[in-house]
């Protein structure tokens, strides 16, 4: 074999390594970063919706982030904006707690 061949082997082989492992790679990346938007944009509609006197039951604190989100022009699928903002309320809430028990020490 001349060195054009083991040249085209070797370009081959790259070229399938790329297309295998790092285009693949970055695109979850990206995915990833994205994620994390959406997600700080999640957190800011939920504590927006927890803020609102109208908003009273849950149904309607969903149906306020879920709606400002797809103004927004946010699209995930319904599963994981579930997921999200169940998330986001557990973390307001665990904060929230926080916050009460810092408030009213036992025995006062």
């Amino acid at each position: 074999m001349d060195t054009s061949n083991w040249l085209e082997i070797v370009l081959m082989i790259v070229t399938a390594l790329i297309t295998s492992f790092l285009i693949p790679y970055i695109r979850s990346k990206t995915t990833a970063q994205e994620r994390e938007k959406i997600l700080s944009l999640v957190k800011i509609a939920c504590s927006s919706a927890e803020q609102m006197a109208e908003l009273v039951t849950g149904k309607d604190k969903y149906a306020y982030v879920e709606n400002l989100l797809m103004n927004m022009g946010i699209k995930i699928s319904a599963d994981e904006l579930e997921a999200m903002i169940e998330a986001c309320v557990f973390e307001i809430n665990k904060e929230f707690t926080k916050e009460e028990i810092q408030a009213y020490p036992e025995g006062e």
